[in-house]
């Protein structure tokens, strides 16, 4: 079995483009060799065909030297072999007998012609017979042995330029097969230490910026998105387990306690009652965890119409605005700009809701709740902020994971998944979750929502979260 090395394509591809390519250049060089070789035949007609004419003229016309004659062409005819050197080679006969010429007497052929090896000489003779009267005949040819020569001078270069071709491409074919493989093996050597647990490596990207590096990039980008899932994932399930205890402990107490006092069919349904309150709060939990896995991992999709945030903000308000005064707080609206997006109108009303349930839970009473929407540079701006406790710095990326409750909150009623289901919402919707200090300078804390306007009229996106229940 070939190593891995001479098995992959990047050896195969220039190893057979060479071998192509060689075989083009053997075609191409065969044509340029047939067709020079033709051209060189022409020329010897052609000059010969002139030769010919001359000495047809000198036998039968003359010329101011004189009338014709055959001793006038014989002596043209010594003359040209004289001037024209030992490649021309000419005949002139009478009767089949030889008269002059470096030929010997020959059967007449008239025409082109292609004489080998005539008077056993090593060599071919290309050119032209004809008679010049009526048993005067006469050959005019030049021998092939220049191009012989140029003939063996091109094969030999055309011999070792498809020699270095075949060598040179598998070569070729070899260091850039090793590179790449070198390459494919670090990526492979990340993913494996990625699934022995190291969830840290990343594969190399150099600057040059190839299709390796962008797959590299892309395989990074995911590891990087397993990565924080695994986190993610375990972080999840110790914070079930935590935070399921506590009504776990509830739940048990309560039917214990009815168990041990209740006397009476009355207390014992008072005992149960308290444990269907508890029954109720793992239930939230679950519903609440499963809601946000259901918009985290887009199972299902769907097509957003366009919507207007404005209004959907509205209704909002409107809905929560007694239950805020309730609570000894005050919900005032900043501004509302009619925009309009691509949306969930279900999922974007629980977005608003869990803010303004977030700042009626962790404020306290007389605290003033502040809404505002903008439109600006293709994006929407939702911001929620109050004048409260606020919350420090380094604990703001983290209110935004699963179970996180900050040590004030511990006391008050909730389970940590609000702010996490805001952020899941705004990513589903391409859009973030960005807590900053009031824009105003006042203490407390603001939320911003920043998603993208509406697309085209005539396009919906593809939602990442499932259809929320109406």
């Amino acid at each position: 079995m070939l190593p891995r090395l001479f098995r992959t394509e990047r050896f195969w591809l220039p190893a057979i483009f060479g071998i192509v390519f060689a075989l083009f250049i053997g075609m191409l060089g065969m044509v340029a060799l047939s067709s020079t070789e033709k051209a060189f035949q022409n020329f010897i007609y052609h000059r010969s065909e002139n030769t010919i004419a001359r000495l047809r003229t000198l036998y039968t016309v003359g010329d101011e030297n004189g009338p014709g004659s055959l001793d006038r062409a014989m002596r043209f005819l010594v003359g040209h072999q004289a001037s024209t050197g030992s490649t021309t080679h000419n005949l002139l006969q009478v009767q089949g007998k030889w008269i002059v010429g470096n030929l010997p007497a020959m059967t007449p052929l008239i025409g082109p012609q292609v004489i080998r090896n005539p008077a056993k000489l090593q060599l071919e003779v290309v050119g032209i017979g004809a008679e010049l009267g009526p048993g005067v005949y006469v050959f005019v040819g030049t021998e092939m042995t220049y191009f012989d020569q140029l003939r063996k001078h091109m094969l030999y270069v055309l011999l070792w330029l498809l020699g270095g071709i075949l060598v040179v491409a598998p070569m070729g074919g070899y260091f850039i097969s090793r590179r790449f493989l070198n390459r494919i093996d670090a990526i492979s050597q990340t993913c494996q230490a990625i699934m022995n647990g190291n969830l840290n490596d990343r594969v190399p990207v150099r600057t040059s910026k190839d299709e390796l590096d962008r797959l590299s990039e892309v395989v990074n980008a995911m590891l990087t998105r397993i990565s924080n899932l695994v986190i993610s994932l375990r972080q999840v399930s110790s914070d079930v387990a935590h935070d399921l205890r506590t009504p776990m402990v509830h739940l048990r107490l309560s039917i214990e306690k009815a168990l041990a006092s209740a006397k009476t069919p009355e207390e014992l349904r008072a005992g149960l009652q308290s444990t269907i309150v508890a029954s109720d709060e793992i239930l939230q939990m679950f519903d609440a965890v499963l809601r946000l896995s259901e918009i985290e991992s887009g199972l299902r999709s769907q097509s957003l119409p366009g919507l207007d945030l404005a209004a959907l903000t509205e209704k909002v308000i409107e809905f929560y605005r007694p239950v805020v005064e309730d609570s000894g707080r005050r919900l005032q609206v900043a501004q509302l700009q009619a925009c309009d997006v691509n949306g969930n109108g279900a999922l974007l009303s629980q977005l608003l809701s869990n803010l303004l349930e977030n700042s009626i839970t962790h404020t306290p009473a007389g605290t003033t709740i502040t809404i505002a929407l903008q439109a600006a540079q293709g994006e929407a701006r939702i911001m929620v902020r109050d004048n409260g406790g606020g919350i420090p710095q380094h604990e703001r990326a983290k209110v935004l994971q699963r179970f996180y409750r900050r040590d004030v909150s511990r006391t008050s009623p909730g389970n940590g998944l609000g702010l996490s289901l805001v952020a899941a919402i705004a990513d589903a919707h391409g859009g973030q979750v960005i807590i900053r200090d009031p824009s105003d300078d006042t203490a407390g804390v603001e939320f911003v929502i920043v998603m993208p306007l509406k697309v085209a009229d005539t396009q919906k996106t593809e939602a990442r979260f499932p259809a929320a229940d109406r």
